[in-house]
């Protein structure tokens, strides 16, 4: 999360969810971190949940916050490709996403992982529901973000595009991994179609 103290708005800050570019573009306008610690390395959550933001800073209860929803299975590639990233996890030799799901989660949806930010694969709805919190789709988020930092000065920047996979490193998900994202997910998907995020 980064937040404006005198304007009053903050970001949360969903992974895999152009968290890294929001990041450096807020950071232009002054927005700053809330320290939410934890007991192991880095000490401190870079992607806090609203409810773990709230309980540390109530006042965050009087902000206006926002924060970014996308498609519960293309989060979930973003994530799966971010690991294969994660050396200690072993994943360069997998050819395909049902590997690494088979290697992290074992085909289920409710595994807690070990050696990886669980925050990667937690729902999206951790950040999403909140009497204060507006939701923006993630295809085309940087408009509305810029408009909302408008109140901040500078429209005139632009939001960089950080993390971006140029290209997938695996072919297309299975109809198995679909399934397992549905289950894993459920409560994004439900919250997406009565939004009418997703279809």
């Amino acid at each position: 999360m980064m937040f404006h103290k005198r304007s009053k708005i903050a970001f949360l800050l969903n992974p895999r969810c152009g968290s890294t570019s929001l990041r450096e573009y807020l950071d232009q306008f002054g927005f700053t971190y809330p320290l939410i610690r934890i007991d192991e390395e880095p000490y401190f959550h870079w992607h806090p949940t609203y409810e773990e933001c709230v309980a540390t800073y109530p006042a965050l209860k009087q902000y206006q916050m926002y924060a970014i929803f996308r498609d519960p299975l293309d989060r979930f590639v973003s994530a799966l490709e971010f690991a294969l990233t994660i050396e200690s996890l072993k994943l360069s030799r997998t050819k395909s996403y049902d590997q690494v799901v088979d290697k992290l989660f074992r085909w289920d949806p409710t595994r807690t992982l070990l050696g990886i930010p669980g925050e990667l694969f937690t729902p999206q709805v951790h950040w999403v529901l909140g009497d204060n919190v507006e939701v923006i789709p993630y295809n085309g988020f940087t408009e509305r973000v810029r408009e909302v930092v408008s109140v901040c000065g500078g429209l005139e920047k632009r939001i960089a595009n950080y993390n971006v996979t140029s290209q997938k490193m695996l072919d297309a998900p299975s109809d198995a991994v679909r399934q397992f994202v549905s289950e894993r997910f459920a409560d994004d998907y439900v919250f997406g179609r009565g939004a009418g995020l997703l279809v």
